[in-house]
Parts: structure tokens; C-alpha cells; sequence
């Protein structure tokens, strides 16, 4: 399971078309997409397991890592504390918030599990990390390298993403390989965009139907990392690489790379 919004074949071509820094960067980013896998296969039933009181009320807790790899960091925000100084703090906590809401007063869904699960996002993870992803327990956010990614907390899209692949775990808990993974990750992007549209208030016509729209920086010659409306045409840079989602499912991509193309197939 790696439930990362940057798919592997992106920080590859980086790795491999960009400078020396880009590289170490790039690498190390992929190393860190990878560390959290054994996190993720924690049983569900364990966490599941655990008695929560419904409740209506949202519960949210913003950590910050401090640009280290420890989890979860120190708390830097929770229910009824002041606003952060830190804009990806109050980014995170504001996006788990949005995200709670739509799933609350549109699906009648109380938080990840159903069952008032305390939403703990931590930020600033590592060092230039250019990812986001979902542990299977929390989010985890990094600032981006800052040449090619944005920070993460700044779109809300993908902290949508993330969550729904938490609402995914708990509500069918299927595989994320192959064919599986990529109805996971298509789920997590189609509700991400609909998060998106919720909090805009916006009808699906007037949508860009985007997924990280807000990451690629000017550098970049690309509008997202995925777009749902023209698969295939996010984005088509010298080091990035060109966007090779299929638009149409026969020419699905058949490949052991991207645990079996979850990405590219989403």
C-alpha cells in the first residue's frame, strides 16, 4: 500500500533529468514515499477496534515534524486553539475540516471511519519532501523542494485525496495493486476533486476537474499532477516528464512498476 498523490515515475524522471540537487532530492523522496509502507499494513481491525463515541463535532490535530522524520512531531494545532502563524499548519487543518464536512453533510459520513476518528495531519515532514500521503493513521504533508512542488497543505484537493484513501481503508479495505489500487486512487481523486467543488461551491460544469492543480510551480510546464477531465495532458515538461495516463480503458497500462500502475491507470 502506498498511498502517496506523487506517483514514483514523476521523482524518477527528476532523479534522472534534473541536476545533481534534484536528484538527491528526488531520491530521497521516494525513499521517505516508501518508509511508511510498513505503517500502513497495521490491521485495520486493530485501529478500528478502538471504542469512539459519535459525534458530530469534528476532531483535528496539526502536527509539526519540524523537517524531521519523526511522527508525529510536535502539536501545533487542535480544536478550539488559536489560528497557527504557519500557513501550512492552518492549510492542514482547515482542509481536514472541509473534507470532514463534505463527507458529513453530503454523504452523512462521520469522519474517516464512520465512527468520529480523530483527524492528525503532521507537516513540514522532512527536508524538501515532495509528497503527501496517507499512513494509514494520519496524513503526513511535506513542503515540496520548492523548485518543482509547492508545499502540500496548499491544495485542497490533495488532502482530500489522502483522507479518502483513510475512507477507502476503512469503509472496503481493498488491495492497492494493479487494477484494485487503480480504483483506489481513481476513488481518491474523484473525491478529491468533488471536496474541492464542495468547499468553492461549485456545480461539476464550472470545475477544472483537476488533481494538484496548486503544486507545480511556474517552472513547471503542466497545470496538475492528474487531470480527470483530458487524462493524459496534465502536464509535459523536460524533467517532470509527459503525463502518460491512458484516456480510455483499452490502453490500460499493463506494467510492475507504479505497484502495478495504480497511478498511471487511476
Amino acid at each position: 500500500m502506498r498511498c502517496s498523490i506523487v506517483p514514483p515515475y514523476i521523482l524518477r524522471n527528476i532523479a534522472r533529468n534534473g541536476d545533481e540537487a534534484d536528484r538527491a532530492l528526488a531520491l530521497a523522496a521516494l525513499e521517505l514515499t516508501s518508509q511508511p509502507r510498513s505503517e500502513r499494513q497495521a490491521p485495520v481491525a486493530i485501529v478500528a477496534g478502538t471504542l469512539v463515541v459519535p459525534t458530530r463535532a469534528k476532531r483535528r490535530t496539526v502536527y509539526d515534524a519540524r523537517q524531521s522524520e519523526e511522527l508525529p512531531g510536535k502539536r501545533a494545532r487542535t480544536e478550539g486553539s488559536d489560528e497557527s502563524r504557519d500557513a501550512a499548519v492552518n492549510e492542514a487543518f482547515e482542509g481536514a475540516g472541509q473534507t470532514y464536512d463534505f463527507f458529513r453533510e453530503v454523504l452523512e459520513r462521520t469522519s474517516i471511519d464512520d465512527r468520529a476518528m480523530r483527524i492528525e495531519s503532521t507537516v513540514h515532514f522532512g527536508r524538501g519532501f515532495s509528497n503527501a500521503h496517507w499512513n494509514g493513521r494520519q496524513m503526513i504533508y511535506g513542503d515540496g523542494d520548492g523548485k518543482y512542488f509547492r508545499r502540500f497543505t496548499a491544495s485542497l484537493d490533495v488532502i482530500a485525496h489522502e483522507l479518502m484513501h483513510g475512507v477507502t481503508q476503512y469503509a472496503a479495505g481493498i488491495g492497492f495493486s494493479g487494477q484494485c489500487g487503480a480504483l483506489a486512487e481513481h476513488y481518491s481523486d474523484v473525491f478529491g476533486v468533488l471536496v474541492k467543488q464542495f468547499a468553492r461551491k461549485q456545480t461539476a460544469a464550472r470545475a477544472d476537474w483537476l488533481v494538484g492543480a496548486d503544486l507545480l510551480t511556474e517552472r513547471v510546464n503542466g497545470v496538475a499532477i492528474r487531470s480527470m477531465k483530458a487524462p493524459g495532458t496534465a502536464y509535459d515538461d523536460r524533467i517532470i516528464g509527459r503525463d502518460p495516463q491512458p484516456s480510455h480503458m483499452r490502453h490500460y497500462v499493463k506494467t510492475s512498476a507504479d505497484d502495478r500502475g495504480v497511478h498511471i491507470n487511476s
